[in-house]
């Protein structure tokens, strides 16, 4: 699969994710769309806070993938309850509270 193709596909699966997360497994979102290009995690209590960046809009083309080139995708202990920048900023309010 091209890097056009690999894109418009994460794109399209993430946006239908979005619309209806109903607590999708983790799992099925790595079969789905293969590893992420950027990963993040944090526990907080006894939960386990993951963000997984899938790239949907490259930038420039310098062969490195950034966040901003990505869209993310929040799940605690594995189960998906977010996606895009509410994924980001409640992972960030749960992780870095002082």
């Amino acid at each position: 699969m091209s890097w056009l193709d690999r894109e418009a596909y994460n794109k399209k699966f993430i946006t239908k994710l979005a619309a209806n997360p109903n607590a999708t497994e983790q799992q099925l979102v790595i079969q789905q769309l293969g590893g992420p290009d950027i990963t993040e995690g944090h526990a907080v209590g006894e939960q386990y806070y993951q963000l997984l960046y899938y790239r949907t809009q490259r930038t420039i083309s310098d062969g490195i993938t950034t966040k901003t080139e990505c869209t993310a995708l929040l799940f605690i202990d594995r189960k998906l309850v977010s996606a895009g920048q509410d994924a980001e900023q409640r992972y960030y309010q749960a992780t870095h509270r002082s």
